[in-house]
């Protein structure tokens, strides 16, 4: 191995490499080969021409010497210029070979034989380097990389991954950190003459007309470098496609934005850049037709010509930019000397030099297909498996037909037949390499651009005779019909190994192939006329006929008594009137079917009534004489039982029976509502119980500093923060400190302008919600009082928060408690503007937080569901997918449409946006607020408020409120729903009690990390979708809304596709069906827009619906195992003690009066419509 030591060692063996007697002789065997081959006449074979003058005494640094341009350069170079000084390789190891041995294998090359032959020496004048250009500094040891910067004049900078489907990460690493390690290194060689970076015609190709000018890259290399950095590996492999934009592989997309690099940090050497169009096989120099690779168009011909490609997707009619790699080394050569010469002024643009074929000798792909046919036929290869057969389709769903049938179906019989006689199968494999293979070349096989080459032809005009002799690239002097001849042979030779001799055994071989391939196609084609004759046949009998066929079996008349008597028999004990139903052995069995027996009187006058006034009245007694409690919250005083005889029962006051409610008038703030319906019966008789309950409403009794409670003293006289005050949590939680909390200081709260109104407009409007009339009666007005509620005029979503210096002062210096609650829950939000709301706006919260002096405690409002993928989920914060830090630096430059096409890489196994982001906000915490007063607390599905301030309010209809409001107004009649799996539901006053109480907790309890606390129900009262929708239906279908289109028949479904069958049935067809009326009277259809959004939303729940998770609470117990008695009373948040029954009772009151803004007194109306 010859690196480092080995440069300096050799520098005495180059100066003799130069000097010695073989140099001359080198040179006349140079000259003489050329002129022999007719580029130079015989008088002037001694002359050195200008290009030969230039490189004498010149050392050069080449990298991608080892690949297959590299190698023709070193060639080229080495026989026509045989005064070089030096040729510095650079080589890595590879496939644990040593640089050493990979040298001696590059020279042992058949395209080194006519060097090898006539100067078994000429390898001393080349030089190997260790190094990498993936590698940081190109790999290099410091020796060498002084030694290169004292040596090397000129650098062709050839080295480049042409893997079309390479990883980007090390498409990145190769061609455009290795351009910038190269150019760094460049700008420090002391005798630098010329740089030439080898790009590719292609690097622009997202564009159909391609100067000799820079274009602007998709993505700057700083950005490139930054995203490559911040993303894993899975990440980055996602997002590839969101970064490739319109570029079809890395190699070209990283091409591009390494010529990027060459503008940005080239201006100031002598630099140009070369783009070669496709590289074929050699035309004459050093040997005809050589190649070592399979890659682009040789590979289609060599797998045609083997009978393995068989249909490939291509247009023959578009040109094929094909240049042969000996005339692309000699005009890259005359690029170095060009740029040398021409002495590029500082700020002049950068030399760019397009090497193609279509300005001056095009050629398209049919014409390639066919030359190689031409010629290839009467040349067959020895490793042949079938006659060629190759089919050209222009359009991709032909091709993918004719892949079927002629590569895939005959590589699963082979494969069959290998597996029967014992041997591994392996067609398979071969085929969806050509397949990926296809894939890859159609990108270019099926379109063509325009190209411009002027600078290559100026470079030309202006070369000496004697320089376009030996440096042949004027494409006009290409010959396709003679390239071809020579083609042909040389694929046989140097990539089939094919020996000449074995020529006439290979003709006989192909000629059986070809019988054998004739004979196929004839049976072929007849099973296909027969197949389109039976077809025909069938489609064109008489329709009577077909008809009798079925006449003639039981099939109709099954069926139609099967629909006509698809009713099951009910058990339940009554009275029910005598039917028949029709069996399909023809007997008449009775059909039970349910019916109703009228009742006499109404049920207002009967039991219910009578029973009912008198609970009620007494009751009320006991509510008045309740004792009072301070504090605050309401208190059960006293329960009505409502026994109904069933005999009363009737078709009509069937919905009357079971809301028994509004039987008297009642104080504000006291609820009556019924409880679940629970038949009991005996022998047709039974009874219908009714709970009720009536609570305490008087005015709050405050207590002086002495009596408040530990969570009350916590917050006594300190300022806090919320963000997300104006959302539906964060109301009840601003509620609930306000009241229970009466000596707490200013009450900071961040509100944006929205919609034109001012923050402290957008306060007052705020301090209007239902959810409040309890505090502005027992308090008045907290605006603009001392304490207060404050606005702070700010955004999330924006830098910093969007505050100004002087309200960011005013936080920093007095607040001493933080809840974040503001958040997008918006399960489909746009990417970016999902971790711009959720993890940006979390990151300027917590960096506010650091900043304040009396910071006692923050706490930061999450979800449950941020580890949605895991079955369980404990209270820890498990390690993210990505470094949140990193999809912060990736924000500062990456588009919305970037994140949007990024998003299915980033979200992974997550569902959707909101949990997604919450996750990395989540990990952003925990990472940057070690042993700070943080905590994490994770709500699950929060719905409407248990108790306080009132009970049942609710202020959206996000998750299980809008399948319930729509299940009930008739419009959601079937949904995509396991209903045997748990459903996590949280009261949202039970989880304002639980972050208070956390808030209080956290500050006496500082961790090295954020303490976590799952705040759901399932770990303690766990309640099922079936439970939930029963209970919802039993106390939402008595009250029925003036708004419902329907009565109430939802059915949930856990399967899928039979949800997505039902809803067509259930949703969509009516939907078009009613929509015809409006449509014709030009109005818009209004019942398939609400449908499509019905199907958007049951999508996005669909996750949650049809998954449970094992959660564990055991920090939300300990919160409550923290409180005395005092604060258990004013902040309850043991979910233990919750009763799903009358809880939901008064929740599907607050959908009627918070949600739909129905009162109850217009139920009769109502009513009658339902029962309509």
């Amino acid at each position: 191995m010859r690196s480092g030591k080995c440069i300096a060692a050799n520098r005495k063996s180059e100066r003799t490499c130069v000097s010695s007697d073989a140099a001359p002789s080198r040179r006349r065997l140079a000259m003489t080969s050329a002129a022999e081959q007719g580029y130079l006449k015989p008088e002037e074979a001694a002359e050195k021409s200008p290009m030969q003058q230039f490189y004498a005494d010149k050392s050069i640094f080449l990298t991608g010497g080892t690949g297959f341009m590299g190698k023709v350069i070193s060639e080229k170079l080495l026989r026509t210029c045989p005064d070089i000084r030096t040729i510095y390789l650079l080589i890595r190891p590879k496939k644990g070979k040593e640089i050493s041995a990979r040298f001696e294998e590059i020279f042992s090359d058949p395209v080194f034989a006519q060097l090898q032959e006539k100067n078994p020496k000429f390898a001393s004048c080349v030089v190997p380097v260790a190094g990498d250009v993936a590698q940081k500094g190109l790999g290099l040891s410091e020796e060498d990389r002084q030694t290169l910067i004292e040596n090397v004049n000129i650098v062709f900078h050839a080295a480049a991954t042409v893997r079309f489907d390479e990883k980007l990460r090390l498409a990145n690493a190769i061609n455009v950190q290795g351009t910038k390690d190269m150019l760094a290194l460049c700008a420090l060689m002391k005798n630098l003459n010329a740089v030439i970076h080898v790009s590719t015609a292609y690097s622009n190709c997202n564009l159909r007309e391609i100067k000799e000018k820079f274009y602007e890259p998709p993505i700057s290399h700083e950005k490139l470098t930054q995203c490559v950095e911040a993303l894993d590996d899975n990440l980055l492999d996602g997002s590839t496609p969101v970064l490739l934009q319109d570029f079809p592989n890395t190699y070209a997309f990283t091409k591009n934005v390494a010529e990027d690099v060459v503008k940005d940090l080239g201006r100031d050497l002598p630099i140009a850049v070369y783009r070669p169009a496709i590289i074929i096989a050699t035309w004459k120099e050093p040997v005809s037709g050589w190649i070592d690779n399979v890659y682009g168009p040789t590979g289609v011909v060599v797998g045609a010509g083997l009978g393995i490609l068989r249909t490939l997707q291509a247009d023959k009619e578009m040109v094929a930019d094909l240049v042969p790699v000996d005339m692309a080394v000699s005009a890259l050569i005359a690029t170095a000397y060009d740029t040398a010469v021409s002495a590029r002024k500082a700020g002049d643009e950068i030399p760019i030099y397009n090497y193609v074929s279509s300005p001056e000798k095009p050629i398209t792909w049919g014409e390639f297909m066919e030359l190689n046919y031409k010629n290839g036929v009467n040349i067959p290869s020895m490793k042949a498996i079938w006659y060629y057969t190759l089919t050209i389709n222009k359009f991709r769903s032909l091709h993918l037909l004719c892949s079927l049938f002629l590569h895939f179906l005959p590589a699963l019989l082979v494969d069959g037949v290998l597996m029967v006689i014992g041997r591994q199968p392996q067609m398979m494999k071969v085929y969806k390499k050509i397949h990926r293979f296809g894939d890859v070349i159609a990108y270019f096989s099926t379109q063509q651009w325009n190209f411009s080459n002027q600078n290559m032809q100026s470079l030309w005009s202006r070369m000496h005779p004697k320089d376009q002799y030996l440096f042949n690239f004027s494409m006009k002097n290409m010959d396709w019909e003679d390239y071809f001849r020579t083609h042909i042979l040389g694929l046989r030779k140097y990539l089939a190994k094919d020996d000449p001799s074995t020529l006439p055994a290979a003709r006989k071989r192909w000629f059986k192939f070809l019988v054998v391939h004739r004979c196929i196609q004839g049976v072929a084609m007849y099973v296909a006329v027969r197949i389109l004759w039976s077809l025909l046949s069938y489609i064109f009998l008489p329709a009577a006929a077909t008809i009798s066929i079925f006449l003639h079996t039981s099939s109709a008349t099954a069926a139609t008594a099967i629909l006509r008597n698809r009713r099951n028999p009910v058990s339940t004990p009554g009275k029910f009137p005598k039917g028949e139903r029709e069996s399909l052995g023809g007997k008449r069995k009775p059909l039970l079917v349910p019916s109703v027996t009228e009742a006499d009187e109404d049920v207002r006058k009967g039991p219910a009534w009578k029973i009912g006034k008198i609970s009620i009245e007494k009751t009320r007694k006991s509510a008045a004489s309740a004792e009072k409690r301070g504090g605050g919250g309401s208190y059960k005083c006293g329960q009505v039982g409502v026994r109904i005889n069933l005999s009363t029962l009737s078709l009509r006051s069937h919905l009357d029976q079971r809301a028994v409610r509004d039987v008297a008038e009642f104080p504000s703030g006291q609820t009556l509502a019924p409880s679940r319906l629970k038949r009991r019966t005996t022998r047709g008789e039974g009874y219908f119980p009714f709970a009720m309950e009536i609570v305490n409403t008087k005015p709050l009794t405050y207590f002086g500093d002495d009596d408040l409670t530990p969570v009350q003293q916590f917050y006594h006289e300190k300022s806090v923060l919320i963000t997300g005050a104006s959302g539906f949590m964060g109301k009840v939680l601003l509620e609930k400190l306000l009241r229970s909390c009466p000596g707490v200081g200013n009450v900071y709260i961040l509100l944006r302008p929205k919609r034109g109104e001012q923050p402290l407009q957008r306060l007052e409007k705020l301090m209007k919600d239902p959810v409040f009339e309890r505090l502005r009666r027992e308090r008045g007005s907290l605006i603009g009082a001392t304490p207060g509620v404050v606005p702070i005029t700010g955004d999330i979503s924006r830098p910093g928060l969007g505050i100004s210096a002087a309200d960011r002062a005013v936080l920093v210096s007095s607040v001493e408690i933080v809840f974040h609650v503001a958040a997008t829950v918006r399960f489909n939000e746009k990417m970016r503007q999902a971790l711009q709301t959720n993890l940006g706006g979390t990151n300027a919260v917590m960096q506010l937080c650091k900043e304040m002096h009396q910071l006692k405690s923050f706490v930061y409002v999450s979800t449950a569901y941020t580890n949605s993928p895991r079955d369980k989920v404990d209270e820890v914060v498990y390690t993210p997918p990505v470094d949140p830090d990193k999809i912060l630096q990736c924000m500062e430059w990456m588009s919305e449409e970037q994140f949007e096409d990024l998003a299915p890489s980033l979200l992974g196994e997550w569902p959707n946006t909101y949990t997604y982001s919450k996750m990395l906000a989540e990990c952003l915490v925990t990472k940057h607020c070690t042993n700070m007063p943080v905590a994490i607390f994770r709500p699950a599905i929060v719905i409407s408020t248990h108790k306080e301030p009132v009970a049942g309010w609710l202020d959206n209809l996000n998750g299980p409120a809008g399948i319930t409001i729509g299940s009930l107004l008739g419009t959601i009649r079937c949904f995509h729903c396991n209903s045997s799996l748990r459903v996590d539901l949280i009261p949202v006053d039970m989880a304002a009690n639980a972050m208070l109480v956390s808030g209080w907790v956290t500050a006496h309890n500082i961790h090295a990390e954020p303490k976590v606390y799952n705040f759901v129900s399932s770990a303690q009262k766990p309640i099922t979708w079936k439970e939930y929708m029963r209970i919802c239906e039993n106390y939402g279908v008595p009250y029925p809304s003036e708004k419902a289109m329907w009565y109430y028949c939802l059915t949930l479904v856990s399967n899928k596709p039979l949800y997505k069958v039902m809803s067509l049935f259930m949703h969509d067809i009516p939907a078009r069906l009613i929509d015809i009326i409006p449509i014709l009277m030009g109005r818009g259809a209004k019942m398939s827009k609400l449908y499509a959004k019905i199907d958007q939303f049951s999508d996005v729940l669909s996750y949650f619906t049809n998954k449970q998770w094992d959660f564990t609470d055991n920090n939300v117990q300990g919160l409550h195992k923290m409180c005395n008695d005092g604060d258990r009373a004013l902040f309850p948040l043991n979910i233990g003690e919750l009763q799903w029954d009358p809880y939901l009772k008064n929740y599907m009151t607050g959908l009627r009066l918070y949600l739909l803004k129905e009162p109850l007194d217009n139920l009769s109306v109502a009513r009658r419509r339902y029962l309509a």
